[in-house]
């Protein structure tokens, strides 16, 4: 039990490191003070809270736990964009994060939260399909808070660019509302300017 007590206790402080691990795509964009990977997993864990289980077809504990763990890996291997790697280079290396990550817990935990991430990279179950929408909405609903507090009004077009869709109908919904959102703030931004 101590020896288990032990690995439990490394394996936290590995996932600790995410609490530190600023998105790279933030600092990329030159934005202070970024959100840290931990940061962008609880509030993608936080919006999976908005679809309650469905029997038989969703189950809103499995995605949690999926959203909590998505990124987990990136405490070994760091936060890449999607431009730092190719797919199955970025692939090899997270599965092999997850493989240090079950090793270290030692247990069904760690056995788990590599089965969740394995099954999120496959995005074939509705748990994964849905995490996967909400993970990207989450970036661009940071995105938007983040060019509304800038001083330096700090744009950022790169996230925005090509327009998102999304399956699920709720996300599709609150995207539409968001890039409505983010236009009427550039627009009035824009006649503040003028006068």
């Amino acid at each position: 039990m101590e020896n288990h007590t032990n690995q439990i206790f490394e394996f936290l402080s590995l996932a600790s490191q995410l609490k530190h691990l600023p998105r790279t795509g933030w600092v990329r964009s030159g934005i202070t003070s970024p959100e840290s990977v931990a940061g962008h997993s609880w509030r993608t864990a936080l919006l999976v809270l908005f679809f309650p289980s469905i029997p038989n077809k969703f189950d809103q504990n499995k995605a949690l736990r999926m959203a909590l763990v998505h990124d987990i890996g990136e405490s070994i291997v760091g936060d890449f964009t999607p431009t730092d790697l190719d797919p199955e280079t970025k692939y090899e290396k997270e599965k092999k994060a997850y493989e240090i990550l079950e090793k270290t817990e030692g247990g069904q935990v760690g056995q788990d939260i590599k089965e969740l991430w394995l099954e999120f990279e496959a995005g074939k179950t509705e748990e994964a399909k849905l995490v996967k929408q909400l993970d990207k909405f989450e970036m661009l609903k940071q995105a938007f808070e983040y060019e509304k507090r800038s001083k330096k009004e700090i744009r950022l077009k790169s996230f925005f660019k090509k327009r998102m869709n999304f399956e699920n109908t709720i996300i599709e919904q609150w995207h539409t509302e968001l890039l409505k959102q983010r236009d009427l703030f550039w627009q009035t931004k824009t006649i503040e300017e003028k006068n």
